[in-house]
């Protein structure tokens, strides 16, 4: 059976060819980069004020912060209700941005699994992610060019001004430190005074 992301290379492809068949490729081109450009521009308002999610979208916002984070260094709830409080008061857009995603997330989660992002198991939240967005390594900038003409402004806006910055939130701190062997940040006091004589053990 074909997958929904094969489909939608095949039909761009078919508008690509139609286009150059009738006599308008150059237009055809042009209106194809013009709907990709549009695409691969995140969604962000910030004519909109900020403020304070209410409870079930902040919990199904956190709840995708710990679905980025390693299994065995899950940091606490109020870890991600800390950074997501912070982030739609003191940023302009990003409480509206926040209510859409958790709005999309939440009907992925139902359509796919018949319950919300939430209430999903961590594989089931990953298929989630799988469905909105393409996997992709750092050195394949092409598949990622190749997504953001694929998937909706909002799905390109939770990659861009959310999982990312989520991710980079979570590895400056000491649990994603500790995914990587350390205890602390770099140019932050380790906890105990004799941790730089110890060997660096993952935890």
């Amino acid at each position: 059976m074909i997958n929904r992301r094969d489909l939608l290379i095949g039909a761009s492809a078919s508008i690509a060819s139609a286009g150059i068949a009738g006599g308008a490729g150059i237009v055809g081109g042009w209106q194809l980069r013009q709907a990709a450009a549009k695409r691969a521009t995140p969604f962000l308002d910030t004519n909109r004020a900020g403020g304070l999610l209410n409870r079930d979208d902040l919990d199904t916002v956190s709840a995708l912060g710990e679905t980025l984070a390693a299994s065995n260094a899950i940091p606490p709830e109020s870890f991600w209700h800390a950074y997501v409080n912070t982030m739609t008061m003191n940023r302009s857009g990003y409480l509206d941005l926040y209510i859409r995603v958790a709005r999309l997330l939440n009907e992925t989660a139902t359509s796919l699994h018949g319950a919300d992002f939430v209430k999903s198991s961590r594989n089931q939240r990953d298929s989630v992610l799988r469905e909105l967005l393409m996997e992709f390594g750092k050195s394949d900038p092409r598949t990622r060019r190749l997504e953001a003409f694929m998937t909706s402004r909002i799905a390109t806006s939770l990659r861009t001004l959310m999982m990312d910055p989520m991710l980079k939130h979570y590895y400056r701190s000491r649990y994603g430190w500790r995914v990587v062997g350390y205890q602390a940040y770099p140019g932050v006091p380790q906890p105990h005074p004799r941790a730089y004589t110890r060997p660096n053990i993952r935890s």
